[in-house]
């Protein structure tokens, strides 16, 4: 029986949160809330932080004047402002 190699990505990285390391990748997803869709997604390495990932998601989906819902994490004030010009 062969030993399986180890899996190692190029681009998982580690991050630290609440005091435990965690390493590998994180996923961002815009999901339309009557159809219960994914609209959008991104994944980034877990060292990325979340409100790098916001203007991605939200270009990539159509939101048609719909709320948007997210974690604290990807909000600023100039996310805001960009919601509320669209």
């Amino acid at each position: 029986m062969l030993a399986a190699a180890p899996c190692k990505t190029a681009y998982a990285r580690w991050t630290k949160k609440g005091g435990q390391n965690h390493y590998g990748y994180k996923n961002h997803i815009n999901v339309d809330k009557d159809t219960k869709l994914i609209a959008a997604h991104a994944t980034t390495p877990a060292s990325v932080h979340d409100s790098q990932t916001f203007e991605t998601v939200l270009r990539d989906a159509d939101t048609g004047g719909k709320g948007v819902w997210a974690d604290s994490a990807y909000r600023s004030e100039e996310q805001e402002q960009r919601l509320l010009d669209s």
